[in-house]
């Protein structure tokens, strides 16, 4: 899975916060767990390598420590493998502020999860 993040900073113009570019550092970025050789921050758009986990059930995540810290997210975009039928059909997207309880994106006070279209 490859994951691309946007946020808005002054004057919300989105713009790409780095997992493309590496400006988001390879510490940055852990998950849930890793398959051998596919680590977590090889998760990034556009490039040759994949973060795979070690476990094909559910509730295995990337966690992407945003520095400095970022105010407000506008947009999420992922990838599958290039060359293997391997994607993500549903995800969530949560986020912590400086404590260790985690809180999920809502809408209209729900949980809202992303269907990712499959072919």
């Amino acid at each position: 899975m490859f994951v691309f993040c946007f946020a808005c900073h002054i004057e919300c113009r989105p713009q790409p916060l780095g997992m493309e570019s590496g400006t988001i550092l390879n510490k940055q970025i852990s998950a849930s767990s890793y398959a051998t050789h596919q680590e977590p921050w090889k998760g990034r758009l556009n490039h040759r390598t994949i973060w795979t986990p070690n476990q094909e059930v559910g509730n295995q995540y990337l966690d992407i420590t945003f520095r400095p810290s970022v105010k407000l997210i506008t947009g999420v975009a992922m990838q599958g493998h290039s060359s293997k039928w391997w994607w993500v059909e549903t995800y969530r997207i949560k986020y912590q502020l400086g404590s260790t309880q985690w809180m999920a994106y809502k809408e209209n006070g729900i949980d809202k999860v992303k269907f990712v279209l499959t072919a």
